[in-house]
């Protein structure tokens, strides 16, 4: 196994990401069909007020999922964390033109490196990150 700096690289900060860590698992409509007809508006609150915490993150390209939990929880032990998911994602470099004079040919064709992206899922007991949180 690899070193754990290694395989967890940087935290993925964008727009789309931010907002994965904050989903609320259940709307107002969902959390009146489960606790059905009769439900008090404090249980109506608590179900939807849960929510789900993704964190994104760029990882080693030869790490798998299981690899990746372990580094995670190992990583953020501090915060007492679980890991329920791990779902990656191979992304691909983009083309790249390479001009100038010193090249023989003037359009001479390069790309960026390949990466892998892993979206974490946390379990419903384990707090959130808070380096992460306020984001």
């Amino acid at each position: 196994m690899k070193p754990l700096h290694q395989i967890i690289i940087s935290p993925i900060l964008t727009e789309k990401s931010v907002s994965n860590q904050k989903i609320r698992r259940y709307t107002r409509l969902d959390a009146k069909t489960i606790l059905g007809g009769g439900a008090s508006n404090a249980a109506i609150a608590g179900l939807t007020e849960q929510s789900i915490r993704k964190y994104t993150f760029k990882v080693a390209l030869g790490a798998n999922k299981i690899e990746i939990a372990e580094a995670f929880e190992a990583v953020f032990a501090k915060e007492k964390v679980k890991v329920a998911h791990v779902h990656t994602v191979h992304m691909r470099g983009k083309a790249r033109r390479q001009l100038g004079r010193r090249s023989r040919s003037a359009g001479q064709m390069g790309k960026s490196p390949d990466w892998k992206k892993a979206i974490v899922t946390l379990t419903q007991d384990s707090p959130g990150i808070p380096m992460l949180e306020g984001v």
